[in-house]
């Protein structure tokens, strides 16, 4: 979110780089804010993930991923970070920007299933895996999106790890979806339980 960058550096484009598309198609650009607000950075530790996360969202910033580590406090904040540099509470920081968190961890080993995403829109995606301890990875749009506007209707129809094939991995692992508006692409949303351990 413009942390490392210039003001007016270009930092997404839609279409992405190497897709076809038609001649005099329109190319949609983000650029880094001119002038950039800063404000600072809330007390994110030693709360639940729950807390941590809307008061991320309630200051203008934006939930990042996740981390654990072996702690005697499981499910808590532990630390907050931006761009893997611990930052502390009161630090002045750009509105927008992604924070990380660690959050405790009965054990090092602790694993999650991987969960079907397919079917899913990417904010029902987002709170699924959040359910399961893990991170939303590669967000991919296929060639039947055509405008930015699109981007809110895609579906998830394809992922990785392949919830079909795949064991259980590491907490904090990141998946990686591919999203399209094609139906013929999509599959039917499977049913989901809840995990019983689950903090939120």
């Amino acid at each position: 979110m413009c942390i490392r960058d210039s003001p007016g550096t270009v930092l997404d484009q839609f279409p992405k780089p190497g897709m076809k598309v038609k001649e005099n198609r329109t190319i949609y650009i983000t650029l880094c804010a001119l002038s950039q607000v800063l404000i600072p950075m809330p007390q994110l530790t030693d709360i639940s993930y729950r807390q941590a996360t809307n008061l991320i969202e309630s200051t203008g910033l934006i939930a990042g991923k996740v981390e654990y580590k072996q702690s005697e406090f499981p499910n808590l904040v532990l630390e907050q970070k931006i761009n893997g540099r611990t930052v502390r509470q009161g630090e002045m920081i750009p509105k927008g920007s992604t924070v990380d968190l660690v959050l405790g961890s009965e054990s090092d080993g602790s694993t999650s299933p991987v969960p079907s995403l397919l079917g899913h829109n990417l904010t029902e995606a987002r709170v699924t895996l959040e359910e399961a301890f893990l991170n939303l990875g590669t967000v991919n749009y296929d060639e039947s999106f055509t405008s930015e506007d699109q981007k809110a209707k895609g579906l998830i129809w394809k992922q990785s790890p392949d919830p079909t094939t795949a064991f259980d991995v590491a907490r904090g692992t990141s998946i990686d979806v591919w999203l399209t508006i094609d139906s013929t692409k999509i599959q039917e949303k499977p049913e989901t339980e809840k995990p019983e351990n689950s903090f939120f």
